[in-house]
């Protein structure tokens, strides 16, 4: 299907841009084959590319506005717009409510189709973010209680690099920088406190 072509489509975007050689590409296909997840993954574990160059790449392939989850904080309260099979299945985080938006995060390829249903139960409008697949798993592991892997555990230590400038940080509203403070679970500012919960969403 579409889905499962998508890897392949972002690795021939990389060799086309020249910012990775094709054997290398074909590696990290091969290695996404074996262990499973996504290409961004698979790169990052070889040293081929950067997290900033990936997260980049692909921004200009999906034409979805990048975010850089390290540089926020998670909100767990987050986490009752989003059953938690859910956002594990379609690798995708809810970042934030602004006003009648749902701001959500999601690895490549992006689930927009079944993100959209997800935004139609809320009757919220969808607006979705791409990230790298080892951000939106740390995220997840965060807002929902869950075990981080040891393969993305190993992967968010060694990538704890050069973050990006405060006056360059993008997201979306009411999402908290990770320099900031985090906010009191039951603050009666909190946007998400005027949504209702999301009913439960089945595994196809």
């Amino acid at each position: 299907d579409s889905r499962t072509a998508m890897p392949p489509r972002f690795a021939q975007h990389l060799v086309a841009r020249g910012l990775v050689p094709a054997p290398t590409a074909d590696e990290a296909l091969r290695r996404r084959e074996s262990s499973g997840g996504a290409l961004d993954t698979a790169l990052l574990e070889s040293g081929a590319m950067s997290e900033v160059g990936l997260l980049s790449a692909l921004a200009e392939l999906t034409g979805l506005q990048p975010i850089d989850l390290a540089d926020f904080q998670p909100n767990p309260e987050m986490a009752r717009f989003i059953p938690a099979n859910v956002a594990d299945r379609l690798c995708a985080v809810p970042l934030s409510i602004e006003d009648k938006t749902l701001h959500v995060a999601c690895a490549y390829p992006p689930p927009g189709r079944a993100l959209e249903e997800v935004a139609v139960l809320l009757g919220k409008k969808l607006q979705l973010w791409i990230a790298l697949e080892m951000r939106i798993r740390d995220w997840i592991a965060t807002v929902y209680g869950a075990a981080l892997s040891q393969r993305f555990s190993k992967l968010v230590l060694g990538n704890r690099g050069t973050r990006t400038p405060a006056s360059e940080v993008k997201g979306p509203p009411a999402l908290a920088r990770a320099s900031d403070p985090r906010p009191a679970p039951e603050s009666k500012s909190n946007p998400v406190h005027a949504v209702a919960p999301l009913p439960t969403v089945g595994a196809p």
